[in-house]
């Protein structure tokens, strides 16, 4: 199963731990393949960078790290059609779509 983490998770991962830290835990145990973009790869770099502030040596060891478990993907142009799952409270809980990949999760 290939699975799209956002880069939320990522940065939730490197940062806070808890849920996002277990999803990319299984995925460079074997559960699933991890599969990104570029745009996303991107993206965790200006996140660190801008609001974290954090060093370009951190950085790069975060982003050298990632390449070593993740898959880059270039994604064609698709429909996306999401359903989400709401909470008793009506918060967006979980996202699933197929979007090229075999799913897609969002947390």
């Amino acid at each position: 199963m290939k699975v799209v983490c956002d880069t939320n998770i990522f940065i939730s991962a490197i940062l806070f731990g808890g849920k996002p830290e277990e999803i990319i835990k299984r995925g460079k145990e074997g559960s699933f393949e991890i599969v990104i973009s570029n745009f996303i790869l991107h993206e965790i770099i200006k996140v660190l960078t801008e609001k974290f502030n954090a060093p370009f040596e951190i950085i790069q060891n975060v982003i050298m790290d990632l390449r070593s478990y993740v898959t880059l993907i270039s994604p064609q142009k698709y429909h996306l059609k999401i359903k989400l799952l709401f909470s008793k409270k009506m918060i967006p809980t979980i996202g699933y779509s197929n979007v090229g990949c075999q799913q897609m999760l969002t947390i």
